[in-house]
């Protein structure tokens, strides 16, 4: 039970650590380059004289997603829909990760699938996809959290951040002069809902630990 513990932390850990630097990339690099926060995207940011940052975010970030994806498979109750949502961000994570190997091509005002090389046909779709399964988990999961002990105070935050992201998640098909910005507080909040249930099962796993001692000092 304590490795368990400890395997459990650490990945949670991870997941936290993740979505700060992704978020700290996506913010902050376009103030050291020629990009715009409010005009680009975040997988553009690879593309600059800091790409390497981006990259290495993206990496992390993916870790951390299918760290959580597996810590959530050990602290939540084995039902359906946890275990599909556990699913889905791990499809989040492995679509990090090939953002972060496949770069994306330079977007325009609007997206012209002719032009597009292949790679920036498979890094765009990747992208989709990782939003899509991300806000599903948040819209499942904000329901279950309701159902299970430990989580039940968590349902309102999530359940607000999950509808904020769908109403993000809709508009990005906004093209222009605030396509960045929009993709960025989606981001935003995905990774706030991300934080906040890596701490609250970072929490259930230690009380969990702490009971086991407990039980087995008794």
């Amino acid at each position: 039970m304590n490795r368990q513990r400890i395997d459990v932390s650490t990945a949670l850990l991870a997941t936290i650590v993740g979505q700060v630097l992704l978020m700290g990339s996506a913010w902050l690099l376009p103030f050291a380059s020629e990009h715009s926060v409010t005009a680009d995207t975040i997988s553009e940011l690879v593309l600059g004289p800091y790409g390497f940052v981006q990259t290495i975010a993206f990496v992390v970030a993916g870790l951390g997603m299918l760290s959580l994806a597996a810590a959530l498979r050990v602290v939540l109750p084995a039902t359906r829909g946890n275990r599909a949502s556990t699913v889905l961000l791990g499809i989040n994570g492995v679509g990090l990760l090939v953002g972060a190997v496949v770069r994306t091509d330079p977007v325009e005002s609007t997206v012209d699938w002719d032009r597009l090389t292949a790679g920036g046909v498979v890094h765009l779709l990747a992208a989709a996809v990782s939003f899509v399964c991300v806000v599903a988990a948040m819209v499942v999961l904000s329901f279950n959290f309701g159902r299970s002990r430990g989580w039940r105070t968590l349902t309102p935050w999530s359940a607000l951040l999950a509808t904020g992201s769908v109403s993000l998640l809709l508009a990005q098909g906004t093209q222009g002069s605030v396509s960045g910005l929009l993709q960025r507080l989606l981001a935003t909040l995905i990774a706030v809902w991300v934080v906040m249930v890596a701490i609250r099962a970072r929490s259930l796993a230690t009380e969990s630990h702490d009971a086991g001692v407990a039980m087995d000092a008794r």
